[in-house]
Protein backbone atom coordinates (compact mmCIF):
# COMPACT_ATOMS: atom_id res chain seq x y z
CA UNK A 1 0.00 0.00 0.00
CA UNK A 2 1.39 3.37 -1.00
CA UNK A 3 0.97 5.82 1.87
CA UNK A 4 3.18 8.52 0.35
CA UNK A 5 0.18 10.48 -0.93
CA UNK A 6 -1.01 11.29 2.58
CA UNK A 7 2.39 12.25 3.96
CA UNK A 8 2.02 15.94 3.14
CA UNK A 9 -1.67 16.09 4.16
CA UNK A 10 -1.39 14.58 7.63
CA UNK A 11 -0.07 17.61 9.58
CA UNK A 12 -2.83 19.91 8.29
CA UNK A 13 -5.53 17.30 8.86
CA UNK A 14 -4.38 16.74 12.43
CA UNK A 15 -4.10 20.48 13.17
CA UNK A 16 -7.70 20.94 12.00
CA UNK A 17 -9.02 18.39 14.49
CA UNK A 18 -11.35 19.65 17.23
CA UNK A 19 -9.81 17.05 19.58
CA UNK A 20 -6.97 18.77 21.50
CA UNK A 21 -4.69 15.73 21.87
CA UNK A 22 -5.01 15.01 18.13
CA UNK A 23 -4.45 18.65 17.19
CA UNK A 24 -1.22 18.73 19.24
CA UNK A 25 -0.01 15.26 18.19
CA UNK A 26 3.12 14.76 16.15
CA UNK A 27 3.04 12.47 13.10
CA UNK A 28 5.56 9.70 13.70
CA UNK A 29 6.90 6.64 11.95
CA UNK A 30 9.02 5.94 8.90
CA UNK A 31 6.52 7.65 6.57
CA UNK A 32 7.38 10.96 8.23
CA UNK A 33 10.96 10.30 9.39
CA UNK A 34 13.16 7.88 7.45
CA UNK A 35 15.40 7.59 10.51
CA UNK A 36 12.57 6.38 12.74
CA UNK A 37 13.67 3.27 14.65
CA UNK A 38 10.35 2.38 16.36
CA UNK A 39 9.04 0.14 13.60
CA UNK A 40 6.05 2.47 13.24
CA UNK A 41 5.07 3.53 9.73
CA UNK A 42 2.09 5.86 10.06
CA UNK A 43 1.24 6.88 13.62
CA UNK A 44 0.52 9.94 15.70
CA UNK A 45 2.34 10.57 18.96
CA UNK A 46 -0.71 11.71 20.93
CA UNK A 47 0.75 11.02 24.38
CA UNK A 48 -2.68 9.52 25.01
CA UNK A 49 -1.68 6.50 27.04
CA UNK A 50 -4.03 3.54 26.67
CA UNK A 51 -3.57 -0.19 27.04
CA UNK A 52 -2.82 -1.51 23.55
CA UNK A 53 -2.80 -5.19 24.61
CA UNK A 54 -6.20 -6.14 23.19
CA UNK A 55 -5.95 -4.37 19.81
CA UNK A 56 -2.37 -5.59 19.33
CA UNK A 57 -3.50 -9.16 20.08
CA UNK A 58 -6.19 -8.79 17.38
CA UNK A 59 -3.59 -7.38 15.01
CA UNK A 60 -1.32 -10.37 15.63
CA UNK A 61 -4.18 -12.71 14.68
CA UNK A 62 -4.64 -11.08 11.27
CA UNK A 63 -0.88 -11.04 10.71
CA UNK A 64 -0.80 -14.78 11.43
CA UNK A 65 -3.45 -15.18 8.73
CA UNK A 66 -1.01 -13.61 6.26
CA UNK A 67 -2.59 -10.17 6.10
CA UNK A 68 0.06 -7.47 5.67
CA UNK A 69 -0.41 -4.56 8.09
CA UNK A 70 0.84 -1.37 6.38
CA UNK A 71 1.02 0.84 9.49
CA UNK A 72 3.85 -0.97 11.27
CA UNK A 73 4.27 -1.11 15.05
CA UNK A 74 2.30 0.91 17.59
CA UNK A 75 4.66 2.63 20.04
CA UNK A 76 3.43 3.52 23.53
CA UNK A 77 1.63 6.85 23.62
CA UNK A 78 0.83 6.63 19.91
CA UNK A 79 -2.16 5.78 17.79
CA UNK A 80 -2.32 4.50 14.23
CA UNK A 81 -3.16 7.09 11.59
CA UNK A 82 -5.63 5.63 9.11
CA UNK A 83 -7.31 7.55 6.32
CA UNK A 84 -10.19 6.32 4.26
CA UNK A 85 -10.75 7.52 0.74
CA UNK A 86 -14.34 8.27 -0.12
CA UNK A 87 -15.94 8.98 -3.44
CA UNK A 88 -17.58 12.33 -3.87
CA UNK A 89 -21.31 12.49 -3.43
CA UNK A 90 -23.19 13.78 -6.45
Amino acid sequence: MDLSGIKELVPAIMKSSPVPYVKMAKPTGSLFDQGDQTGAVCCADTAFWVDHAEPLAALNVIKEDGIKWPFGNLPDGCEFLAFVSRSSVT
